[in-house]
């Protein structure tokens, strides 16, 4: 998706539409929105409407993996970790529903809508969805990298 979010960097916009995401205040809102031609506002909105479909695939994604390291990890015995795995991949679906509404959000500056609310909610949304799906793929890699020594480890001579 990287092609349709170039025509949205530069100026006010460096990281495209996560710069819209992450605005914070309708007068930066508004200066990343106004900042785009009407090509990169059909850019933004198609991407968005792709993000529809992608943020339940990566949510998908996400769950099953930590539900599987959490399984593979309860099996080594780290029932700590394990649990921990189970609530993160839980969580993913919440952070998918975060970005459903960010997206919302992101329509209506798309549409020249800057409520103050409305943007400090997309924002705040933002933080959630890479707050909660960060941590997910961050304790996906964590406990791969755990069972990986734990079975290079039970290889080994004595």
């Amino acid at each position: 998706m990287a092609w349709l979010d170039q025509p949205l960097r530069g100026g006010a916009s460096p990281l495209g539409i996560v710069s819209l995401e992450l605005a914070r205040t309708p007068e930066r809102a508004r200066a990343i929105v106004s900042g785009w031609n009407e090509l990169a506002r059909v850019h933004a909105a198609f991407a968005l409407g792709l993000d529809f479909l992608f943020l339940v695939s990566y949510a998908t994604l996400f769950r099953l993996s930590c539900r599987r390291v959490s399984f593979a990890l309860r099996e080594q015995g780290s029932t700590r970790w394990a649990a921990a795995g189970a609530l993160l991949g839980a969580l993913q679906p919440i952070a998918a529903a975060c970005d459903a509404c960010e997206n919302a959000g992101i329509f209506c500056a798309l549409r020249d809508v800057f409520d103050p609310s409305v943007v400090l909610a997309v924002w705040l949304l933002a933080l959630a969805k890479f707050a909660l799906s960060g941590i997910g793929v961050g304790y996906v890699v964590l406990g791969l990298v755990v069972l990986l020594f734990a079975r290079l480890r039970s290889r080994s001579p004595a």
